[in-house]
């Protein structure tokens, strides 16, 4: 061994694949029944079931009205979203508010 460097715990995080939000894209509604780990033959997620916006929120898609293409951003401005965090836009996706990503993870 050459080199090692000592890693603590503020130097790891979770991650995974980056799936941007973009419209006219078609998301699958999240569901205990689906493998959502399941790959296509790039190595990219079969079942693109969570976003992140352009303010780095990620949602993920409860409903996607009966599989029609999202055209609306799921956001965050006061009124557009239920105690539950979850914000229905006039494409009649549902989005559930899951976290944002801190400057310093991106």
């Amino acid at each position: 061994m050459i080199y090692m460097k000592k890693a603590s715990l503020n130097d790891i995080g979770c991650v995974i694949q980056r799936i941007d939000w973009s419209a006219n894209n078609y998301y699958t509604s999240y569901s205990e029944n689906l493998d959502l780990t399941e790959q296509n033959d790039d190595g990219t997620l079969k079942y693109n079931y969570y976003v992140r916006n352009r303010y780095d929120l990620v949602f993920k898609c409860l409903s996607n009205n009966n599989g029609a293409p999202s055209t609306y951003e799921p956001y965050f401005q006061p009124g557009s979203y239920s105690t539950n965090n979850i914000y229905q836009g006039p494409d009649l996706y549902k989005w559930k508010y899951m976290y944002t990503i801190d400057a310093g993870s991106k």
